[in-house]
This record gives structure tokens, sequence and C-alpha cells, in this order.
């Protein structure tokens, strides 16, 4: 088996967080601009949930859009689930609009996903993202709200 290697001249100049110089700047820009998109996600849970559990959890330091949404119902008895949907409030965590027009369902122990087409995925810097209930049925001990994203 033949082993590749390469030699430098120096050690290769990485992005610097606060660039000083035009060559810092253009590495970064690059960097930042071919990160290969990849999603990353987001968990809450609310505790012992009713049907007025809903608020804003996370103030998001960047505009993002929303890919995914995913809720986890956790309860014992059966017929037990929770329906809602993901929020989108404004810098002071109030005036709401939905990230999807469709309530999710999530039935006790079992994972249910958004129905893949969301109806207002963009959340602008410095907004809120949050959770509203729609109807609580049973007794669920928690439920568990997952949203994956990326910058826009």
């Amino acid at each position: 088996m033949k082993q590749s290697t390469t030699d430098f001249k120096q050690i290769p100049t990485v992005p610097a967080v606060d660039p000083t110089t035009d060559n810092q700047v253009t590495r970064k820009s690059y960097v930042d601009e071919n990160s290969g998109g990849a999603s990353s996600s987001k968990s809450f849970s609310i505790a012992n949930p009713t049907g007025s559990s809903s608020g804003a959890v996370w103030r998001t330091p960047i505009a993002i859009t929303i890919q995914a949404v995913h809720v986890l119902c956790i309860g014992e008895e059966s017929g037990t689930n929770i329906v809602g949907q993901l929020w989108n409030y404004d810098s002071n965590g109030a005036n709401g609009s939905v990230v999807d027009d469709t309530d999710i369902t999530g039935n006790a122990g079992i994972n249910a996903n958004d129905d893949g087409s969301l109806s207002a995925p963009s959340i602008a810097a410095n907004n809120y993202v949050g959770w509203r209930t729609t109807s609580v049925n049973g007794v669920p001990t928690r439920v568990v709200i997952t949203f994956e994203y990326i910058p826009q």
C-alpha cells in the first residue's frame, strides 16, 4: 500500500474568528460560505404539559431556517397525546406565528414528525422559537420537542 504525504513549507493559516487582514477575511468568508450546510438541532422539554403549556424557549443568535420538527410525548396512559406547533415569537418572546400551519400530534411513546412541508420556516436573528399547545389528552408526564435548523 502506497502512502501519500504532503510537505508544507509553513503551517496553513486557518480563518480567524475576528479576522484582521484581507487574507483572513477572505479565508473566513470561504469557510463560512462552504461549511456544508449541515443542520443543527435543539431540543426542549415541558414537564407535565397542559393545554396552556405554550411560550418562547430559545432566542436565536442568528437568522435560521427550520428544516424539521419532531415531538415525543411521554406518558403511561393509553390515549395520551399532545397536539401543537413550533412557533416563531418576536424578539421580546411575544406576538408569535406558526412555523407550520399543520399541528403535530405526539402520541405517548412514539416519535412524531412534522408533515414535511413547513409553511413559515424562517426565523429572524434575535427572535424566539417556542411551542404552542393546542390540546392535551390523557396525562403526559413530559413532551420533548426537537427542531432541526440551518443558518440563513
